[in-house]
């Protein structure tokens, strides 16, 4: 009986070192997953305020382009009345 006690506890120091060997690699495989993770959440917080500061300087440097051309737009669209009224005029003249 003594000995089937001591192979029973045996197996089960066995068992129990197998499993503390893995639950030490989980351990492993999970530090590392936190490091990489936070690792990767400091470089997309660096884009995204990489990315804002680009917008930024974007709305900076062609709010006035937006500006220009909104009046370009509108001074063709005054030239082109012009050149109706003009084309209505030599048609009257021309008869």
């Amino acid at each position: 009986m003594y000995y089937l006690l001591s192979a029973i506890g045996a197996f089960i120091l066995v068992l129990l070192g197998i499993i503390g060997y893995f639950l030490k690699q989980h351990i492993h495989v999970v530090k590392d997953l936190t490091k990489s993770v936070n690792l990767l959440s400091t470089i997309v917080s660096v884009l995204d305020n990489k990315y804002k500061n680009i917008i930024v300087g974007c709305d900076q440097r062609y709010g006035g382009l937006n500006l220009r051309i909104t009046t370009h737009g509108r001074r063709i669209d005054e030239i082109d009345v012009e050149i109706a009224k003009i084309q209505t005029e030599l048609k009257l003249t021309k008869k």
